[in-house]
């Protein structure tokens, strides 16, 4: 005989269709939280209420109790002291019932002025949430000023990726004159300087070792104009090497100050835009720490932290007022990098005071997001 069918363990029964009869005819009750949604309904639907009709609505409940019990001490007499009482409570229950309302009509607005200072220093992803407490007029306002902050939002990221289409550009073009100079003026410069040397050997002459000087210091002006408009060192062996060429280059122009470069292991292998605003940083900090500030003592550091990459110059120097120059700034020099450290979603501080050195700390990203 064939054997009976087992039967399904208890936890494989198909549970009962909630809100179906079952065999008994009884109907299965709502869930607490179906009979609960009755009242945050209604909750919400109040809270909805502008601010206006809901001070309205509340002064004239008041009012009305307050008629009323009026025309009961006429049935009643209570006395002066009665009518008093009952002007009195008339009165603070107005006033209490009114801060409440307003208090609570205020808290969206608190949230509105939250995410105005969030935004004010650099979250630009910040939204006005949703309160259940704003009523009709502050729900339309929340949701206008997040859709400019979205649209704020897409406009920025477009005018980032155009800045970093731009920054690539640049930094071709300049590799391009760099090469010029280094491949033909430096090398027909250099051709001239033995070609006067050979002259001076077969006829000396004042005028051809005048001549010889000459072009030997314009052919080393043209291969500083070469390093300045895009250093091969940068392109070829990376942002580490590049900054301990300026290094030597500073020190060169500074013999009595101590100049010390470190780079984390982790921040080696920087984008190449990123690694030539880091570069521009650097060189103009070290320069205004060299030939403005007296500096004796000077550090530069390179780390990562995060998704962001830090270069840091210290240095002892005099320093200045950062304030005051930032109102003379006419475009040019740290203040004008900083523009270019922002297209970047960076950040760009200076630090300084008189007396007490100065300190550039720049934070751009790691990697930067490419796209049309």
């Amino acid at each position: 005989m064939p054997a009976a069918p087992a039967s399904p363990p208890l936890d494989a029964v198909a549970p009962p269709v909630r809100g179906a009869a079952p065999v008994g005819g009884a109907v299965e009750p709502a869930p607490a939280a179906a009979q609960g949604s009755m009242p945050r309904a209604a909750w919400e639907w109040a809270m909805r209420v502008p601010l206006v009709t809901k001070l309205v609505g509340v002064n004239s409940f008041i009012t009305v109790v307050a008629v009323v019990v009026s025309l009961y001490t006429h049935v009643a007499p209570v006395g002066p002291r009665g009518v008093f009482l009952v002007v009195v409570l008339a009165g603070l229950g107005a006033l209490v019932a009114n801060w409440l309302l307003v208090s609570v009509a205020l808290v969206p607005v608190r949230q509105l002025e939250r995410t105005a200072a969030a935004v004010a220093a650099g979250d630009f992803g910040a939204r006005v949430p949703d309160s259940v407490m704003a009523d009709h007029d502050l729900r339309s306002a929340g949701a206008t000023v997040n859709a400019l902050l979205d649209r704020l939002l897409t406009d920025r990221e477009r005018l980032r990726r155009f800045s970093v289409a731009l920054m690539g550009a640049e930094a071709r073009e300049r590799a391009r004159i760099g090469r010029e100079l280094n491949e033909s003026a430096a090398q027909t410069l250099s051709a001239l300087v033995l070609q006067l040397a050979v002259a001076r050997t077969a006829t000396p002459s004042p005028a051809l070792d005048d001549a010889h000087r000459l072009a030997g210091e314009l052919l080393e002006e043209v291969r500083q104009l070469a390093r300045t408009v895009y250093p091969r060192v940068l392109a070829d062996l990376g942002l580490p090497a590049a900054l301990e060429a300026l290094a030597r280059e500073a020190r060169s122009r500074a013999p009595e100050a101590e100049i010390d470069v470190e780079v984390q292991p982790a921040a080696r292998q920087v984008d190449p835009t990123v690694a030539g605003v880091l570069y521009a940083v650097a060189q103009e900090a070290l320069g205004n720490a060299v030939r403005h500030a007296d500096a004796r003592r000077i550090r530069v550091t390179l780390a990562r932290s995060g998704s962001a990459a830090r270069l840091s110059v210290r240095d002892d120097g005099r320093g200045f007022d950062v304030a005051a120059a930032e109102g003379a700034a006419s475009g040019g020099g740290l203040f004008a990098i900083r523009e270019r450290v922002a297209l970047l979603d960076g950040r760009c501080a200076v630090t300084s005071a008189p007396g007490e050195g100065t300190e550039v700390v720049v934070d751009l990203p790691f990697e930067l997001a490419r796209g049309s």
